[in-house]
């Protein structure tokens, strides 16, 4: 059950990041935000709430522009890509998971490059679990948990 006082937390925050001079935004903490305020609208106003897609939409807008995940994002990326599933958009999800898979070689994460087999996609969880392999020969992974 979500806490709507959360909610209001989550708002107030989304606002305020939206009153900060552009040099003084961090994509990643917006993120952070949206996607946490997006995962409760749609646990208090449902999938098709619209203020939860206009929340999420912003989400994968910013997600689009990142060049890395830092380790606090996991989650974040993960209640997109969650979103995206649950409203049968799967070409948003794939395209989520897709970039979080290069984006997890580049950044030698094995937990990002287990992404396609939660979404049933063996052949790619097949690719994607060779390059995990890749980078563990290659070096010590750098791990988010």
């Amino acid at each position: 059950m979500v806490n709507p006082e959360a909610l209001a937390h989550l708002t107030r925050a989304q606002e305020l990041l939206g009153k900060l001079p552009a040099a003084e935004r961090h994509a990643g903490e917006e993120l952070m935000v949206l996607a946490g305020r997006g995962r409760s609208l749609t646990q208090m106003r449902g999938h098709g709430s619209p203020e939860a897609a206009r929340t999420c939409a912003r989400a994968l807008e910013l997600l689009r522009r990142m060049d890395e995940f830092p380790p606090l994002l996991k989650w974040s990326i993960w209640l997109l890509h969650s979103y995206h599933s649950m409203r049968a958009e799967y070409p948003l999800a794939h395209e989520v998971a897709e970039r979080v898979v290069r984006l997890g070689g580049r950044q030698k994460s094995l937990e990002l490059l287990r992404t396609f087999v939660d979404q049933g996609r063996y052949r790619l969880a097949l690719e994607s679990s060779e390059l995990a392999l890749a980078c563990v020969r290659s070096g010590p992974a750098r791990d988010w948990e």
